[in-house]
């Protein structure tokens, strides 16, 4: 928990609606929605870094030149509302300089099950798994190497991964990417033919025809090919480093999603490729198969930190809450430390009510626990896109706050807090943004220094 000291130097300045002068001598009311109905919890500032008493009624004056006075916002809130007399609402930000940290900054009981899984990186896998829409996926970025994800493992890996173990540069490489366009080094190719489903990790599963393919290119020292098994899908065919194709059987007397298909075993540590194609033996009609996606390992089988990517451009909650054909292949992923899930984008832009947002968000992270789910799970209170309502957005986030208050395993990072909302002066200024909702290089490096901070112990 994080208290901050403002309104900073640039929202601390009020002035007359009518005359444009300063309002000095005045007092304005402090709130934490826009539409100025909820009086803000903030506490008085003598100067020192513990936060005085309540402040009552939460009104604070203005001095002789019209600014307003100091005080601590609320915890883990970086912007509130202001309005003089009758005036207009208009916000106020925490000044970043003037941060104070709890005495349990670096533990939070929520994240103890990762922290567990982080301790026992030596010899078993922590991993991470990130579930939201694109903006996890990554567009925006110029790179796969700069989406956040990696970038978030990169950092994690700079302190925690044991010594000799590279680690897998993707541990969870899709079939069929959904954000679009693929980035040119994204290690995944298929051929024309090759369509798409809703299955596995961030339900995106491949279709693949007779005649048709997909190939993964990795540098490791293993790899496993999952995929979906049921009554119309076909054999597999599997291919490493162009050697003789290895038949699996697909059929199945009900469908099943994150099936392990085939394990290479123990490679020669190195740049390998593994082909994935509709066997020539099929002959059951119509028999394609649906491909997953290929795990990966660079000498982390059994220790290490791991990212994983379990997003889909485009999503709402109610893309994964609609479907249980997701639930195996999460079920799957080795060591269960951290779910991180990144909502909101999408919803509230096409009308789900806060209350939708919400139940959806419930649903969905029962449906992860019914998966088989252990570890912790973190909500990313991200920045506002562009075109979402404030209301809507700040009730989204009081939503998310709710959960986690009512869940010992499940805790919130407020990213708005910390990152400019896309449109503001400061966001432009920083480059920050790609559109309305993505992120620049800059803007997604941002994101994994922020988790990175939130989620380990200091």
């Amino acid at each position: 928990m994080a208290r901050a000291l403002g309104p900073s130097a640039a929202t601390r300045y009020c002035y007359d609606q009518v005359t444009g002068a300063p309002a000095a001598n005045r007092t304005a009311v402090i709130y934490a929605d826009a539409a100025g109905t909820v009086p803000a919890d903030i506490r008085s500032y003598d100067g020192s870094t513990a936060p005085g008493p309540a402040v009552g009624g939460s009104i604070v004056p203005t001095d002789t030149v019209g600014q307003l006075s100091l005080i601590w916002f609320p915890d883990r809130v970086r912007r509130l509302w202001a309005r003089v007399g009758n005036g207009p609402i208009f916000p106020i930000d925490a000044d970043p300089t003037g941060l104070i940290e709890s005495l349990d900054v670096g533990h939070n009981p929520a994240l103890r099950r990762w922290y567990a899984a982080l301790a026992g990186r030596y010899g078993s896998i922590a991993s991470v798994v990130v579930m939201g829409d694109s903006i996890s996926e990554g567009y925006g970025a110029t790179s796969v190497t700069r989406r956040w994800l990696q970038v978030l493992q990169s950092e994690l890996r700079s302190r925690f991964q044991p010594a000799g173990v590279a680690g897998a540069a993707y541990p969870y490489i899709s079939a069929s990417p959904r954000v679009s366009p693929i980035p040119a080094d994204y290690p995944r190719t298929a051929t024309a033919g090759v369509t798409q489903s809703d299955h596995g990790l961030g339900l995106r599963s491949a279709v693949i025809p007779a005649g048709e393919s997909v190939t993964f290119s990795f540098t490791g020292s293993r790899a496993k090919v999952y995929g979906t098994k049921g009554a119309a899908v076909g054999k597999y065919g599997i291919r490493l480093d162009g050697a003789a194709e290895v038949v699996v059987d697909g059929a199945a007397a009900s469908t099943s999603s994150g099936v392990l298909l085939w394990d290479s075993g123990a490679l020669t540590a190195g740049a390998h490729t593994v082909l994935v194609q509709r066997s020539s033996t099929t002959t059951a009609s119509p028999g394609n198969v649906l491909l997953e996606g290929l795990v990966t390992y660079h000498g982390d089988e059994s220790g290490g930190v791991r990212v994983l990517d379990a997003s889909r451009s485009g999503a709402t909650l109610a893309t994964f809450t609609g479907s249980n054909l997701w639930h195996g292949a999460l079920g799957a992923v080795e060591g269960k430390g951290l779910l991180v899930l990144a909502w909101g984008a999408n919803d509230s832009t096409t009308g789900t009510t806060p209350a939708a947002f919400k139940a959806g968000l419930e649903l969905l992270i029962a449906n992860a626990r019914t998966a088989g789910w252990t570890g912790s799970i973190l909500l990313l209170k991200l920045p506002k896109r562009g075109s979402a309502a404030e209301v809507t957005w700040l009730a989204y986030l009081a939503q998310m706050d709710a959960i986690a208050a009512a869940d010992p395993d499940i805790t919130t990072l407020d990213l708005r807090s910390r990152i400019p909302d896309q449109g503001t002066a400061e966001a432009t200024a920083l480059g920050l943004y790609v559109d309305e909702a993505h992120n620049t290089d800059k803007g997604q490096g941002l994101i994994a220094d922020h988790i990175a901070t939130a989620v380990v112990t200091r």
